[in-house]
């Protein structure tokens, strides 16, 4: 039976116990403040860095510029939130390591960074940007796009052409439920979804709050279309067989007065009968042709 064995730390000096206790914190959640009602929070989070050989005088100037400056303005998936800057970045420097197969230094150091962490059903503010009748684009803070759907527009708001203006980009404007223009105002925004595709972040929102919350337009109640290929012969041959199915036929005697019976049966047996005295004229025709030959 094998037991488990307790690490002894007594028997570390000091640095390897400092050493100990930072690589132990790694793992452990990053500590989050919240610095406003804005979702702006301060996040401190532990990193392991390489730093070129040209940083050894100054090693937070290369961790800036290596591993921190083109995190800003994108979703990072380590703080899974927006970094928009980052401050009081500490080395530890009993834990730096060198070795002889690499110029690169790696240490550990820590990082207070301000994110912006927007989730699904949260409630932001924008000014409206850009308007037309089919969407409405917001600015975030002055740094992020918002665009809403029309489904995602309230039914009591109108949009109205301006026919007068002589800017072309300027279609019309949006009024709200009292029917007063939307432009230059700060309007609640609840988001739908955050997109993070490239480097580009961009916000999909509603203005539709509560029960309210429900499509305006008529999207949930068009017909699915099956996307399987109709290969166009295939369709003629079915539609005209579904007509022909219950087609009423006139009466139509022969010349002995019997009925005319559309019999696929004896359609097939007309043409196999038909075929027969094709082939026996034909054999007839090539013995009389033989006849005269000889």
């Amino acid at each position: 039976m094998t037991t488990k064995r307790s690490l002894d730390l007594t028997a570390f000096n000091t640095n390897e116990l400092k050493a100990y206790n930072f690589i132990q914190s790694i793992n452990k959640k990053a500590k989050i403040t919240k610095h406003s009602d804005d979702l702006f929070y301060s996040i401190t989070t532990k990193l392991y860095v390489s730093l070129a050989p040209m940083y050894i005088n100054n090693p937070e100037e290369g961790i800036i510029n290596q591993h921190l400056n083109h995190k800003i303005m994108k979703y990072d998936n380590n703080v899974n939130a927006i970094i928009i800057g980052f401050k009081n970045i500490k080395i530890q420097e009993d834990l730096l390591k060198l070795n002889f197969e690499s110029p690169f230094i790696f240490l550990y150091c820590t990082v207070d960074f301000i994110v912006w962490n927007p989730k699904r059903n949260d409630t932001i503010k924008g000014y409206p940007f850009i308007q037309s009748e089919s969407h409405i684009g917001f600015l975030i803070h002055d740094l992020f796009n918002c665009y809403i759907k029309l489904q995602d527009i309230p039914d009591t708001w109108k949009f109205i052409y301006d026919e007068d203006s002589d800017d072309s980009t300027n279609i019309g404007y949006w009024v709200d439920e009292n029917e007063e223009p939307i432009n230059g105002k700060k309007i609640d925004i609840k988001v739908k979804q955050l997109k993070t595709n490239g480097k580009m972040v961009s916000i999909e929102g509603s203005l539709i709050f509560g029960d309210n919350a429900k499509s305006n337009n008529n999207v949930n109640n068009l017909t699915i279309v099956s996307n399987k290929k109709i290969v166009f012969d295939d369709e003629v041959s079915k539609t005209n067989q579904d007509a022909h199915k219950d087609l009423t036929l006139s009466k139509i005697e022969n010349n002995d007065g019997s009925e005319v019976i559309y019999d696929e049966s004896k359609s097939e047996q007309s043409k196999d009968d038909n075929s027969s005295d094709s082939d026996n004229s034909s054999d007839s025709d090539s013995s009389e042709a033989s006849d005269s030959s000889e």
